[in-house]
């Protein structure tokens, strides 16, 4: 009965324990979460957002960063450390994931459209978030001159820290995903 006693005495001694630990642990991880205003929109943990009704969204008091520019669009970007680039509206609600990388920043939006990448193809969303071109393309460009265009068997090259786009056949492509051969 003793030995009983005392391995009951044990486990509960270690269920304390585990639980002071995990305790612990929890407070150690909400102070590593820590989001300073330089760190927006560069470099946002997974911990500033929240979920609310199934959807994800950056927490109000990251908001106010004066660090966020929304565009007239009423969008603003971020970079979610792993994640990649996302744009949200100014309730702070993720409106559109996996937007492509230009100049060390999210893509822009141009004619109504912004660049998406999912690993190694390429589409393009509207403000709202629905994806006008499907994100199957090889390659995909979208600047104020020519627009929205998408590339089918063209090829990443690398020079240096940059990349661009060789090969291929390139389409343009207008607000509602109609594409037309370019010359």
């Amino acid at each position: 009965m003793r030995t009983a006693g005392r391995l009951f005495g044990v486990a509960v001694s270690m269920m304390v324990m585990a639980g002071v630990w995990a305790g612990s642990a929890r407070a150690r991880l909400s102070q590593s979460c820590r989001v300073d205003d330089e760190d927006i929109p560069l470099l946002v943990p997974a911990c500033a957002l929240i979920q609310r009704q199934g959807e994800q969204y950056l927490a109000s008091k990251y908001l106010n960063s004066s660090r966020l520019d929304f565009n007239s669009h009423g969008l603003a970007w971020l970079h979610l450390v792993d994640s990649g680039f996302v744009y949200v509206n100014r309730t702070g609600r993720i409106v559109i994931r996996d937007v492509s990388m230009m100049d060390n920043g999210a893509d822009e939006f141009h004619h109504g459209l912004v660049r998406l990448q999912r690993g190694e193809k390429y589409g393009f969303a509207d403000p709202k978030g629905r994806i006008v071109i499907p994100v199957h393309y090889d390659g995909a460009m979208n600047t104020d001159e020519d627009g929205a265009s998408v590339c089918v068997g063209c090829k990443v090259q690398q020079s240096g820290e940059h990349s661009f786009f060789t090969a291929g056949q390139w389409f343009a492509v207008d607000a509602r995903g109609r594409l037309r051969a370019e010359r």
